[in-house]
Parts: structure tokens; C-alpha cells; sequence
């Protein structure tokens, strides 16, 4: 029988706990809460569900991998020391995959979303108006360092041409001891951004540049929260999923108050 009570709201009705769970011959059910397995013996993950929003509104693939030219983002917030305020930044979703959810910034040496720090997670989908329902999903976890390959087909070209182009204008500036005007500063970074994006056309960009450009990273959730709700719902529905400590697995699911 399946633990999750969210995968019952699929049929209409919510069944009996003690009752087996049968697939009637005439009736199609939604896959939005089955495990990343498709078993029946795990608990159902919620990256699957939220791939799968994001798959209804042709955010995302089949495989949880961006749309081309698709505005899809997300807010994600660290801090380097415990006594200091977090860096809040929104960033493009690559993917959505049964590990996480893959992004791309900037490569630094020292990156707040390096060491395990935990990092908080807030995406919202819809509107809050009459006719309309919005659906937020917010969570904590850490983030993790992958191969830039992993995700780099899907990164627009205008993404990585503006973040190539920042590191080599900050090469440029380090190398001058001209001082330069913000006018100045702008007309030169206009400069090379369109030489960035010229060479990138051409296949001008080693490999070699591009990892030392940008970093790709996975936003591992060791809890989340969603939450759904409309001017036209009586109230909103809430429910919280962790991972089972020390473990990938998620426990069952809870229901929580709206507020």
C-alpha cells in the first residue's frame, strides 16, 4: 500500500489506510506523487510533483530539463558565516532531476553555496487573483558542485556569453591601472560582451574557458514545503516533506495548518 496520502487525492477520493490500493481497469491515474522509482514500496518524492508542474506549464521537458528560451527561475539564499545576513539571488532552473534541482553561476574560489552551507529555496508558479490558484514551493538544503556538461546544452546562449564576459572584463580591469569612469566602464563591458557573444557563435570558446566561467550546481532539498491556494479556496493547503535523516528517502508526507 502506498504511504502518501497526497498520492489518494488522484482518485477523487481519499481511500481507507487498511484498505489495499487496486488499479481499477477503467481509470487513469495521474503520476505527479510516484516515487522516483515508480514503486510502490518508497515514499512518493516531491521533485517529481514539481517537475511536473513545471512540465504542465512547458517550463521543463519530460526529463525536468528547461524549455529553450523559457523564463524560469528561482530564489536561493546563503550566508557565508552564521553571523551574517544572506545573499539572496534568483537564478535560472536547469533542471528539475530525482536528485535536485541544477542551476548555474558564476565560478568563484570561495562560493557561498560551497562547504555545505545550508541554503534556503523559494519558487512561486501562478496567481493569486480570483479564477487562479498559486503554488509556492520553498525548502532548505545544501548545495552541491556538478559537471558544467551535465547541464550546459540547456543554459542560454545569452546566459553564458554575459558570464564569460563579466570574467574576462574583470581580467581586464585587474590588469589596467587606468583609472575609467562608469560611462567608461559600461562602454567597455558593452564591448566585450559583444565580442563574447560573437566568439561563442563561432565556436571561439575553449572548453577550458567556460569551466573556469561558470560553475554548475544542484540545490539538494533536505526539506520542502508546498503550498497551494486561491482567492477562491475556502483555504490553503499545505503540506511538508523531509528526507529521512542521513538518508535520500523521503518520510510520508504531512499535512500542515495553512498559516
Amino acid at each position: 500500500m502506498l504511504k502518501a496520502p497526497l498520492f489518494f487525492k488522484h482518485f477523487g477520493a481519499r481511500m481507507p489506510r487498511s484498505s489495499p490500493l487496486t488499479r481499477p481497469s477503467n481509470l487513469f491515474i495521474t503520476r505527479s506523487f510516484l516515487s522516483i522509482n515508480d514503486t510502490q514500496d518508497e515514499i512518493p518524492s516531491p521533485l517529481i510533483d514539481l517537475k511536473n508542474q513545471a512540465q504542465s506549464k512547458r517550463l521543463c521537458d519530460e526529463n525536468g530539463f528547461r524549455r529553450p528560451d523559457t523564463h524560469w527561475s528561482f530564489v536561493i539564499s546563503a550566508s557565508a558565516t552564521y553571523d551574517q545576513a544572506p545573499s539572496t539571488r534568483t537564478v535560472n532552473f536547469q533542471r528539475i532531476s530525482p536528485e535536485g534541482i541544477e542551476f548555474v553561476s558564476k565560478n568563484k574560489s570561495d562560493s557561498i553555496f560551497d562547504h555545505n552551507r545550508p541554503v534556503s529555496f523559494l519558487y512561486t508558479e501562478g496567481k493569486y487573483k480570483p479564477g487562479h490558484k498559486v503554488v509556492q514551493w520553498r525548502g532548505d538544503g545544501i548545495c552541491q558542485k556538478i559537471d558544467l556538461e551535465e547541464v550546459l546544452e540547456y543554459v542560454p546562449e545569452y546566459s553564458i556569453s554575459e558570464i564569460i564576459a563579466s570574467c574576462r572584463a574583470r581580467k581586464e580591469i585587474d590588469n589596467t591601472s587606468d583609472r575609467m569612469s562608469i560611462q567608461g566602464l559600461q562602454s567597455k563591458f558593452t564591448e566585450i560582451v559583444q565580442e563574447t557573444r560573437a566568439d561563442f557563435v563561432n565556436s571561439n570558446i575553449s572548453p577550458e574557458e567556460l569551466k573556469s566561467c561558470i560553475q554548475a550546481w544542484r540545490f539538494v532539498p533536505e526539506n520542502l514545503e508546498k503550498m497551494m491556494g486561491g482567492p477562491d479556496e475556502i483555504m490553503w493547503e499545505r503540506w511538508e516533506f523531509s528526507r529521512e535523516e542521513g538518508s535520500s528517502n523521503w518520510r510520508e508526507p504531512r499535512q500542515l495548518m495553512p498559516y
